[in-house]
């Protein structure tokens, strides 16, 4: 259920401009220019530690988030994480509606790798952050746990936590847009198409917890997105040449 009894303290105000203003621009502008500037082999060296501090990152997201549910001041299902009999029918439609979508874009996909351009294009749409896209079978297999951790993190703090916060001032609809907007943000280091894109991510995510009132359909949505994406680019730069260990 959401609700707009929720006060939030000066540390979530804290917590809000690091994760959302501090930490993007600290990426886009000190860590992602230092990586590329490395030669490819010591990029792939590195590649799997930075994806055990994004899965780091989404511990602390999530802990924000739950934590105020440990502490009384959040009930669970004040942050989309009730699962009852009577949100059924919802559940089942947002299912449906994230599964139509997810197959949408799928399909999308498989047209763009019959493209005889595909690829390029894609190379050309990844190319500010190529560097994070899996190289190897072990990279990959890496990433579906970083994506699960996104899907689970990221889902608490900005559609359970930062949704609930905002909503203290201002009405639901208001809340959900700055949300939205906050979320995109986030993901500065993709470029201004990848912010946009992101956003626009974000707002099915946001209607489908808002339908459902649960975050469990919106945060398998979004694992099985980042899976689905990070597989794509990962054909998008090797197709059928990708080095198998690493």
């Amino acid at each position: 259920m959401i609700d707009s009894s929720f006060e939030p303290r000066y540390w979530d105000i804290i917590a809000v401009v690091i994760i959302v203003g501090i930490l993007p621009q600290w990426t886009t502008f000190f860590t992602m220019p230092r990586v590329r500037a490395l030669p490819p082999d010591v990029q792939d060296r590195i590649r799997p530690r930075f994806y055990v501090e994004a899965m780091a990152l989404q511990w602390v997201l999530g802990f924000i988030a739950v934590g105020h549910a440990l502490f009384g001041d959040l009930q669970p299902a004040q942050l989309g994480l009730s699962l009852e009999v009577s949100q059924l029918p919802e559940l089942a439609m947002g299912a449906v509606a994230a599964a139509g979508l997810l197959g949408f874009i799928a399909f999308q996909r498989v047209g763009i790798r019959k493209h005889p351009e595909g690829r390029e294009l894609v190379r050309k749409a990844i190319a500010k952050y190529d560097w994070i896209i899996p190289r190897t079978r072990n990279q990959k297999r890496i990433w579906l746990l970083v994506s699960l951790h996104a899907g689970i993190g990221e889902e608490l703090f900005f559609r359970g936590f930062l949704l609930a916060a905002l909503n203290s001032y201002l009405p639901l609809w208001a809340a959900a847009v700055v949300a939205v907007v906050m979320f995109g943000f986030a993901h500065t280091y993709q470029g201004v198409k990848g912010v946009i894109s992101t956003a626009a991510v974000g707002s099915v995510l946001m209607v489908l917890y808002l339908v459902t009132g649960s975050l469990w359909v919106p945060m398998l949505a979004h694992a099985v997105y980042d899976i689905q994406g990070g597989l794509f680019a990962h054909w998008a730069l090797y197709g059928k040449d990708a080095p198998r260990y690493g």
